[in-house]
């Protein structure tokens, strides 16, 4: 943030985590490093800029950004979202609605709305819902279940889609103006451009037909993906990588630590090494690398000195060296 005039720049004072769980960080803690939620380092907005020195003025407080699971967001029967559905309280407080309309809802109301739905007929705030509230509390009938997603094996390989299960559909949005083609010759494709990127639906209207396999080429950026079973479940994408990649480490310089990453497409065991610049061997990381990404923090801490550092990793076959740069 910047003054009016231009000539007073002010960071961050104090920070709290989301939900003030913890307290707020001190952000004097220069040993954070980036990526941090500590706010400004000293480090770097002090020590390396002697001569604009910014003003510790401005407090962040109940920031961040909350991502739930799917299983969480589903909070079917429990209108007061204390996390414990169809009890008595939640039919009371429901039952008040009718009569008191949405101001009852206090919590969460877009929540608590989405929890009356009891009788997944995905109309919510109905009588017949609070019908059934009343039923499943006093043991009349029973809770209709959470609908679980489904992993979903899912592969980018240079903009050939590829899945591994039956789908009934696939949504995929391409970053820019692109032209897909359909490689599932039993399904329909409808595409547009809505100005900043292309949406893409797979789908068919035949009983019975489903895609498996590869699906959909593009030829851009895949920035999201959303999928069905051919029974109308949801399913999750697990992004499968098609090849082996070793990540440049981040932050790059770092002070101390720093983010190795790296994505294998077969499991195995895999061995990261660590040099400095005259090819001592100074750390290591090892074990069973998962299909996916791989990630693993290296602390350099106050034995090593500033200077060039390289990290090898080893999987099967594949071998890839980078170089870091410890900053202090």
């Amino acid at each position: 943030l910047s003054s009016m005039t231009g000539d007073s720049l002010f960071i961050s004072h104090e920070v709290w985590d989301y939900g003030w769980t913890m307290g707020w960080i001190p952000i004097g803690n220069n040993t954070l490093g980036y990526p941090t939620l500590g706010g400004a380092q000293d480090v770097d907005c002090f020590i390396l800029n002697p001569e604009k020195v910014p003003y510790r003025w401005v407090d962040f407080r109940n920031g961040g950004v909350d991502i739930p699971c799917a299983d969480s967001i589903d909070a079917r029967g429990d209108v007061n979202l204390n996390e414990i559905g169809y009890e008595i309280a939640d039919a009371v407080l429901f039952s008040k609605y009718f009569v008191d309309g949405l101001g009852v809802f206090t919590v969460n109301p877009e929540g608590q709305i989405a929890a009356t739905d009891v009788n997944a007929d995905g109309i919510a705030l109905s009588v017949a819902d609070l019908v059934y509230t009343i039923r499943v509390v006093v043991g009349d009938a029973l809770a209709y279940p959470k609908i679980t997603p489904t992993a979903v094996r899912f592969a980018n390989n240079g903009g050939v889609l590829s899945v591994d299960e039956r789908l009934g559909a696939a949504f995929v949005v391409v970053e820019g103006d692109v032209v897909p083609h359909l490689l599932a010759e039993n399904m329909l494709m409808d595409y547009q451009f809505d100005g900043n990127n292309t949406r893409i639906l797979v789908y068919s209207l035949t009983q019975g037909e489903a895609l498996e396999g590869e699906f959909l080429q593009v030829d851009g950026d895949v920035i999201s993906v959303e999928m069905a079973l051919y029974d109308g479940q949801p399913a999750v994408a697990r992004l499968v990588p098609t090849q082996y990649v070793l990540h440049q480490s981040y932050p790059n310089p770092f002070n101390p630590a720093t983010t190795l990453s790296f994505e294998v497409p077969v499991a195995g065991e895999y061995s990261l090494k660590i040099f400095n610049v005259t090819g001592q061997q100074i750390g290591e990381f090892s074990g069973q690398a998962e299909v996916g990404t791989t990630t693993v923090e290296w602390n350099a801490g106050d034995n090593q000195a500033s200077g060039v550092y390289f990290y090898r990793l080893t999987v099967g076959d594949f071998s890839a060296t980078k170089k870091m740069i410890l900053l202090k």
